[in-house]
């Protein structure tokens, strides 16, 4: 890597190479004959046909006569501090939703924390200045003292939403997220009850969802959505878009159904191209954050800083990777748990490490996903299968669409 101008880093790849300018915040895919030039620049050898091309680096202020190239060198950021945490308060849950993530038990463990320990979680996750909590389950309406515990976690400075299909809101639990500005995010499946209560499972899901964001928005709660897309539903993709934003939703894009390892989600997977398309990382479309890059650079853009506590107390690495387990806040404090080997692991793996990515010139300004390697593909090691970039020819592969 070098440093060519001041804040202005080019980053070899296999094959083209790309130029990082955190000072416009934009990133420069740069191919193989531009990327000869650069090095010839760097090592002060070019030659007369040269001229055009860094001609036109000055001109967007990428090179400069008073800026001496150099080496680029970071060193390794082992700094830990956890960021975000996810509390699973419950496995329970009214619906019974094709795809769930969790499989298709609803119930919950014999060991599920109490809301004792629960509230001592959280006193834990306050020590160590988390910014954001997620409640999840399951249903977390399901657990009946889930407004105790959101009231608890409220006298913290801390980000709260709550994660919910939102056909079980109390006014209790209305007051209580209005009152301490609680964000909420639902889940949306289509636009009508026939798409809809197909996927739940649960006939008039979708009108008890649709009365509840509308009752919240009513109150200026801010409340999101959550568009999954699956063969069920790719059809109604637009449409449901437009329907969580009439409700007042925010919703900037959806997501397609993931892979879970050991989980059955492929069979609901989507069909249409063109669906898939604007979820998996097609082009270059890449933002120069200089955050970014040095976080990049030491750990996994995915996982560092964050867990998830499961209903037992297991903690892991995130609600789509089940099958590791950095420990338990039953036997290890979380601060204890954070800096223990596994979790270390699993912060500070790198794309150094991963194939397909270790020698892409994008991966200081990519965001990762592990589980997803690990369900498609079947190793840690491999890239993310959404990502539809051929470091190794340089080209952007739409038939990996997958």
């Amino acid at each position: 890597m070098y440093e060519i101008n001041q804040d202005v880093i080019f980053v070899p790849g296999a094959v083209h190479g790309a130029i990082y300018d955190f000072n416009s915040g934009k990133v420069y895919s740069v191919n193989d004959a531009a990327c000869s030039i650069i090095h010839r620049y760097v090592e002060h050898s070019t030659v007369p046909s040269d001229e055009t091309y860094l001609t036109e680096l000055k001109r967007c202020f990428l090179i400069s006569e008073n800026f001496i190239p150099r080496n680029f060198r970071l060193r390794k950021d082992k700094t830990i501090q956890l960021e975000m945490a996810w509390i699973e308060i419950t496995q329970r849950c009214n619906l019974r939703c094709i795809h769930c993530y969790e499989g298709n038990v609803h119930v919950s463990s014999e060991n599920s924390l109490s809301l004792a320990q629960w509230k001592k979680c959280i006193d834990q996750l306050a020590d160590l200045h988390i910014k954001r909590l997620i409640v999840i389950g399951g249903e977390p309406c399901c657990r009946k003292d889930l407004v105790d515990i959101l009231e608890y976690a409220s006298q913290y400075p801390m980000d709260i939403t709550l994660f919910t299909n939102a056909t079980a809101f109390s006014e209790r639990l209305v007051h209580c997220v209005v009152k301490h500005a609680i964000r909420v995010k639902i889940s949306m499946y289509g636009p009508s009850a026939e798409i809809h209560d197909k996927i739940t499972n649960v006939r008039g899901s979708f009108k008890k969802t649709t009365e509840a964001v509308q009752a919240l928005v009513a109150q200026g709660v801010s409340v999101s959505a959550a568009v999954i897309v699956m063969k069920e539903n790719e059809a109604y993709v637009d449409e449901t878009m437009q329907y969580v934003r009439e409700l007042g939703m925010k919703c900037s894009r959806y997501d397609i159904i993931r892979n879970v390892h050991g989980g059955t989600q492929k069979l609901h997977a989507p069909t249409n191209k063109e669906v898939i398309q604007k979820v998996y990382l097609t082009k270059p479309n890449f933002k120069a954050k200089k955050e970014q890059f040095y976080h990049n650079y030491s750990r996994n853009s995915c996982w560092y800083g964050k867990i998830t506590i499961m209903e037992n107390g297991d903690v892991i690495p995130c609600e789509f990777e089940r099958n590791y387990r950095y420990g338990n806040i039953l036997q290890d404090s979380l601060e204890e748990i954070i800096h223990n080997e596994k979790t270390m692991s699993k912060w500070f793996f790198d794309f150094s490490t991963i194939e397909g990515c270790k020698d892409c010139e994008f991966r200081f300004a990519c965001h990762d996903c592990r589980p997803l390697g690990l369900s498609v593909c079947g190793s840690m090691n491999t890239k993310n299968p959404r990502c539809c970039y051929d470091v190794y020819r340089g080209v952007w592969d739409l038939d990996s669409l997958q």
